[in-house]
């Protein structure tokens, strides 16, 4: 029997932050997979944050531009703008509602 995507792909990233996790969503274009400077205008780079839970930014790297360095949170402009928890965890929240499991079957 033919392996679901689910398990295939989404199942081993759940419970994990990991930089499969984020490849994976940004493939699907769930994050975004590459983000413009809204002052500048020139693009972003993909930064390791120590700091932060996601682990990495958008950070500004023009130095030209009056934000230099400034950074953006990876879930700006995606369906996870706003949401706290990883990214793991949302997935498999996700997983659950596309199946149409209530809350009751999952505790």
């Amino acid at each position: 029997m033919k392996e679901s995507f689910f398990m295939r792909e989404v199942y081993p990233l759940i419970g994990k932050n990991t930089v499969d996790t984020l490849q994976f969503l940004k493939a699907r274009e769930l994050i975004a997979p590459d983000m413009m400077c809204m002052h500048c205008k020139q693009p972003m780079a993909w930064t390791a944050s120590r700091k932060l839970t996601d682990k990495y930014v958008w950070k500004c790297q023009n130095k030209e531009c009056p934000k230099f360095k400034t950074t953006l949170s990876i879930r700006t402009n995606s369906p996870f703008h706003g949401f706290r928890g990883d990214f793991g965890k949302l997935l498999h929240a996700i997983y659950l509602w596309s199946c149409e499991i209530g809350q009751a079957h999952v505790i």
